[in-house]
């Protein structure tokens, strides 16, 4: 049996155990924090990102290691891209940003989802959803399934820094720096960046923000993309 298939066979047990604070009296702001500790730092969310890392590093052993890691980054330390997408986006389109980002190989670009689809704790609809997005091949099932490098994070925080209200959106962010790892990066007082929202492609969104910011590492994204669609 696969890890895939490990993965979602456990999260049903796995969800169970999981309590995010539910407090209605308490404003947007500090009920988001809120669930973002939880979610962070439940032992449910160590197991799982355990089985999904366990999952990458046998499909891309020569990828993952530390230093190999730190080749790959484009951006600077404070420049991030976030992909901003909903469950209720086609599969395909989704896939298409998932596919541009595997192409650019940077551990800081990486795509965004508010929250679990569905019931807050249904960990395993959201896996099988995630699992749909990843896979290469979508019909795969065994312990030959590819995967694209392509980090998907759940965290509400970012949509309200970003003021996120519709789906897609792309955002180059700068000045990203955060001093606890373990916190969100949607907890930045002052966030600065551009920001295209809309059914366009990922190249087209960073060449209209490379033209708007001059930034290098944009061009250089841009060129590798570029490079990796004529080397197929």
């Amino acid at each position: 049996m696969s890890d895939v298939n490990k993965i979602l066979e456990h999260a049903e047990t796995l969800a169970k155990d999981m309590h995010l604070p539910l407090k209605p009296d308490l404003d947007a702001e500090k009920a988001a924090k809120e669930a973002y500790q939880g979610f962070k730092s439940d032992s449910t969310q160590k197991e799982i990102q355990s089985y999904t890392t366990k999952l990458k590093e046998e499909n891309f052993k020569d990828v993952l290691k530390n230093s190999d890691m730190e080749a790959l980054k484009n951006l600077s330390d404070g420049e991030r891209i976030y992909v901003f997408i909903s469950s209720s986006m086609p599969v395909e389109t989704i896939r298409n940003y998932v596919k541009a980002i595997d192409s650019i190989d940077d551990p800081r670009v990486c795509m965004v989802m508010k929250g679990f689809i569905g019931d807050i704790t249904d960990v395993k609809k959201t896996l099988a959803f995630i699992r749909k997005l990843l896979m290469k091949d979508p019909t795969c099932n065994d312990a030959t399934c590819k995967i694209f490098k392509t980090e998907i994070l759940i965290d509400p925080m970012l949509f309200r820094l970003y003021d996120i209200k519709t789906v897609p959106s792309i955002v180059y962010a700068t000045n990203v720096f955060v001093t606890d790892p373990e916190q969100s990066e949607g907890q930045l007082s002052n966030p600065d960046g551009l920001k295209i929202s809309g059914d366009v492609s990922l190249e087209y969104s960073l060449e209209k923000m490379e033209e708007k910011s001059h930034s290098g590492t944009l061009k250089s994204i841009l060129n590798k993309m570029k490079a990796s669609f004529y080397n197929g």
